[in-house]
């Protein structure tokens, strides 16, 4: 079973994939490449936040972990009904907050 501390840092270094994807574009869900690796950065980001301990997700009732998982099950079982706007609204939206849960999460670990 992995702990917390490294799949918050596999998570974290997923987000900064994503983060260089879309820095890279002014338009990054307009080009196919650029789009499935974010989609792909996104279900990975996901799966790995499904699989944190739930008193690690119980700090952060900020993060709309259900969302998460159910974003993630989209992405995976329904990618034919992907809403491009809802994944860029939730890339401008969400990420920043998740990637701040999860600096502060690995800062509280590896201070211990």
């Amino acid at each position: 079973m992995r702990t917390d501390l490294v799949l918050l840092k596999h998570i974290q270094d997923c987000i900064e994939l994503l983060e260089s994807y879309i820095m890279d574009t002014r338009q990054p869900m307009e080009d196919p490449r650029t789009r499935d690796a974010v989609l792909r950065e996104i279900q990975v980001i996901a799966q790995s936040a499904m699989q944190l301990s739930d008193s690690l997700k119980s700090r952060h009732p900020e993060i709309g972990w259900t969302q998460l998982r159910a974003f993630r099950n989209i992405l995976v079982h329904d990618y034919m009904n992907i809403r491009l706007d809802l994944v860029e609204s939730a890339i401008q939206d969400d990420l920043q907050l998740l990637k701040q849960a999860v600096l502060a999460e690995i800062s509280l670990t590896e201070d211990k």
